[in-house]
């Protein structure tokens, strides 16, 4: 269980609260929260999180705080 946001070099692991609050990644053009993944050698890193809401559901907002537990992400 993670209780805060653990940013590790470019790896990011959510909170839980934030980790239920997801839906997909970025590249799936969905509302809410999402995941932003970049790929490193061979495996995808969780690398920010972006917020598509109101007239920001395009691009959406990257998110530099947690909503959840506050942490800077």
């Amino acid at each position: 269980m993670n209780e805060e946001c653990v940013r590790d070099s470019d790896k990011i692991t959510p909170c839980d609260a934030l980790g239920k609050a997801l839906d997909g990644s970025y590249h799936s053009g969905r509302k809410g929260v999402t995941s932003l993944e970049t790929v490193n050698d061979t495996s995808f890193i969780i690398a920010g999180f972006v917020l598509r809401s109101g007239g920001y559901v395009k691009k959406g907002i990257k998110l530099n705080y947690c909503p959840f537990c506050g942490n800077r992400i």
